[in-house]
Order: structure tokens, then C-alpha cells, then sequence
């Protein structure tokens, strides 16, 4: 019930009495909400032009995961980032204007990341963390070899893991993960594919409060 005391502080009090509704709804649709934006973080790093390239195209080559194997690990990698993302949905309040509502997404843990076989394939010297560069490193450089198309060395299949690339020793040309691809802890392939989707996670919010 809104008890009017003082005229000046009517918009206020009405704007608080809203504010308290909304936390009483959001506090019964949250298990909802954090369900509906999980499945649309999902959904999104699956339509990302990285999970495309990592399965089976230019990424999963210059990457050396193992041609055949792309598919299984795209998979438990991808349900990883889902499990290890925090969703907190923060309570309505007060703002001069109006009331604030935060929906806020924190990227998945990388440790959990880092630490998955499926992140990592083994060379001859030894095991290579390519989610982890992927994810964090940027165009570092990963090694200074010669990087050559494995189609133009016969038996190429013995030699790449990838049937894409292999590497012999040069005159130090640099490798990196490709620009369009490399990722900071500030922006990668996680942080990308939730670019404009404010709309869509609006949409969320809203749907379950109305039910």
C-alpha cells in the first residue's frame, strides 16, 4: 500500500513501490531467466564465426586440432563456457530519472578453460594449448617456424594432425593465431559472441516477469 506523506516525494515513493514489485517478480522468475539467457549465450558462441571455423575450417587447421576430432570437442568445450559463465541478475533500484535494472554475465572461468584435454593437443614437443591461446594470448607469437600447406607434401596425412598445416624449421617467419580470430581477456570469441544481443536478453526479462 503507498502511504502519501508529502507531496514532492509522491513520484519517488510511486517509483519505489514499482521498484519493489519488480524484485518481488524478478525474485520468482530468476531460475527462469538465468535458464533462458544461459541456452542464448548458448545458442550465440554456436553461431560465432570462431565455433564455425574450429569445426573443420580455416581455425581448426591453424589451431592443429586433429582433423575428425573437432566436433567432439567443440561440444565439451561449449558446455563448459555455459557451466562456468555467471549470470546475476541484480536488484531494481532508484535512479533520479527512473529505475535501474542490471542483468550482468561474467565469461567463463579460465582456469576451468584452461585446464580441459580438449583444449589441448600434444606435438612432438609436447602438449599445445590452443584454447587457451585462442582465448587469451592475441597475436602473440606462437612459434617462429616456416607454416606450409600439408597438401603440398606428399604423405601429408602422416605428418599433420590437422590434414591442414605442418611446420618446418625456416628462416623464422612468425606464427600466430590469425587476426580476425585472436582474443584477449578483454575480447575474444566468448566476449564477441554476446555483442548485440541486448534486445534479445531484454526480451528474456521481460517474457519471464509477465508470466
Amino acid at each position: 500500500m503507498l502511504k502519501l506523506t508529502n507531496l514532492p516525494d509522491f513520484d519517488r515513493q510511486l517509483r519505489q513501490q514499482w521498484a519493489d514489485q519488480l524484485n518481488k517478480q524478478f525474485r520468482k522468475a530468476k531460475p527462469e531467466i538465468i535458464k533462458q539467457v544461459r541456452s542464448l549465450v548458448s545458442k550465440k558462441i554456436r553461431e560465432s564465426p570462431e565455433y564455425k571455423s574450429l569445426s573443420g575450417g580455416l581455425l581448426s587447421g591453424e589451431m592443429g586440432i586433429k582433423k575428425g576430432t573437432e566436433r567432439d570437442k567443440l561440444i565439451t568445450i561449449v558446455n563448459k563456457m555455459i557451466d562456468t559463465t555467471k549470470v546475476e541478475l541484480q536488484k531494481a533500484t532508484l535512479t533520479r530519472n527512473g529505475i535501474k535494472m542490471q542483468l550482468i554475465i561474467e565469461s567463463a572461468d579460465t582456469e576451468s578453460l584452461e585446464g580441459i584435454p580438449e583444449g589441448v593437443e600434444q606435438s612432438t614437443s609436447g602438449p599445445w594449448e590452443w584454447l587457451r591461446w585462442l582465448l587469451y594470448e592475441g597475436n602473440k607469437t606462437i612459434v617462429n617456424w616456416d607454416v606450409a600447406d600439408a597438401n603440398t607434401f606428399e604423405l601429408a596425412k602422416d605428418y599433420s594432425r590437422s590434414h591442414s598445416k605442418i611446420m618446418k624449421k625456416g628462416r623464422g617467419r612468425r606464427w600466430s593465431t590469425p587476426s580476425q580470430f585472436a582474443g584477449t581477456s578483454k575480447s575474444n570469441w566468448f566476449t564477441r559472441a554476446l555483442v548485440n544481443t541486448e534486445d534479445e536478453l531484454a526480451k528474456i526479462i521481460v517474457d519471464a516477469i509477465n508470466k
